[in-house]
């Protein structure tokens, strides 16, 4: 008995340190290879969460990309920036999101989460050092062990298809239009007083604006203009963080030019629910968009008082 369980160990062992040491060599080899570039005509690049996700119709914006996706912490959209930055330096400018929720507790949720360590660790992994692999160990082992078998699979499966585009592959972000209509059941609970969603916490995620600081120093380090967003929220939606957001903003971001569109339209047509566009809001929100890059932004002076700070624009 003695010797099966021995001999067992030994097996489990071996096993063990084979699959490490192939996981290690798929990492290192997406890491070190030449599969982040854009196309050399995508000057502009967003990134966040579902609000810019459903707001830019990356079609109707000239030079423009649109990498944002649906329930991103700044964790692993800096793992995004590691790799996209360094290997495209044509960009001109980043767009991040910057708005309230970012500063709900919920942030921590869609960092090391079941479910969101299973979808979104196997594509970002490869960018990640110790230090953040070490993070979602110690808050989540067992989540994080849990992805280990599809990411080796994601990694062995794009290398085997030959492609040099893991942004497109692994399905980085995109634009996604929205053509569901929730608004009516969210002003009614607004109406009744039962939403309790759209109270955000008061607890915040510490770790998510310290993973947007990550950001913003890897934008600087690289010498690329970076820009903070608000993309249109319902006027109807409620938060009670607004004061800390605007406190945060201004002691340890004061120098990203925020473009704050939260008003850019009062129309209910445009949107989906409270937070989000439809997709005729997009198309209406993107065309702006487009202007306004081409109009404020395309030729932009670091020293042009008017982009020094928030920005209050609308659509007039």
């Amino acid at each position: 008995m003695k010797k099966f369980i021995r001999i067992s160990l030994i097996f489990t062992t071996i096993v063990i340190v084979v699959v490490v040491s192939i996981g290690l060599g798929l990492r290192k080899k997406i890491d070190k290879g030449n599969y982040y570039q854009i196309d050399k005509n995508k000057e502009f690049i967003m990134l966040g969460h579902s609000h810019p996700e459903c707001a830019y119709n990356d079609t109707l914006i000239d030079n423009f990309l649109n990498l944002s996706n649906s329930g991103e912490s700044y964790f692993y959209t800096f793992l995004k920036l590691k790799k996209i930055i360094p290997a495209n330096k044509h960009l001109k400018i980043i767009f991040i999101e910057f708005t309230n929720n970012v500063l709900d507790k919920e942030m921590d949720e869609w960092t090391w989460g079941d479910k969101y360590i299973n979808f979104r660790l196997p594509k970002y992994t490869s960018s990640m050092t110790l230090s953040d692999y070490q993070l979602l160990l110690f808050k989540n082992w067992r989540a994080t062990l849990n992805a280990e078998p599809p990411t080796l699979k994601l990694y062995a499966d794009f290398l085997l298809s030959k492609s040099n585009e893991i942004i497109k592959k692994n399905d980085w972000g995109s634009y996604v239009p929205l053509e569901r209509d929730y608004l009516a059941h969210d002003l009614k609970r607004i109406k009744e007083k039962k939403d309790s969603v759209l109270n955000l916490q008061k607890e915040e995620s510490k770790i998510n604006i310290e993973y947007l600081k990550k950001c913003v120093a890897i934008c600087e380090s690289n010498n690329t203009k970076l820009f903070f967003v608000r993309s249109p929220l319902h006027t109807q939606y409620v938060s009670n963080n607004e004061e800390r957001l605007q406190t945060i903003y201004r002691e340890n971001f004061q120098k990203i030019p925020w473009i704050d569109l939260i008003n850019f339209t009062q129309d209910d047509s445009h949107f989906s629910d409270l937070e989000h566009l439809n997709y005729k809001g997009s198309v209406n929100y993107s065309k702006f968009f487009d202007n306004f890059i081409k109009r404020e932004l395309r030729n932009f002076d670091d020293n042009t008082e008017k982009l020094n700070g928030i920005l209050k624009l609308s659509s007039n």
